[in-house]
């Protein structure tokens, strides 16, 4: 585990509850290593802590998927977004369209 990830379950243990704030930094902290995995267990324990994931939260694990070069998954974040609510804004596009130029789509 990261240290961060280890300060959350010290938060839990202690009775604090983390806020979408503190996921979303988690989050973050995968998608820049490349570890997809780990931001997927992530983005689903800020769900199972019962927090509705924002634009920011869906922008984070969309950038971590273009930086793989998974357009596939990137715009599955994207359309799931959409459907649990939350309006694609410009940077949602850009980096969608960033991706799609390396790509060479």
């Amino acid at each position: 585990l990261s240290e961060a990830e280890e300060i959350l379950r010290s938060m839990r243990a202690a009775g604090m509850m983390p806020g979408r704030g503190a996921y979303n930094i988690i989050l973050k902290y995968h998608c820049r290593r490349g570890d997809m995995s780990a931001a997927r267990r992530a983005f689903m324990e800020l769900k199972a802590m019962c927090y509705v994931p924002d634009l920011f939260t869906f922008n984070t694990l969309l950038d971590g998927y273009v930086r793989q070069g998974d357009l596939v998954r990137a715009r599955a974040v994207i359309d799931k977004a959409r459907y649990e609510g939350c309006t694609p804004d410009t940077w949602t596009y850009g980096t969608f369209l960033r991706g799609c130029a390396r790509a060479g789509d």
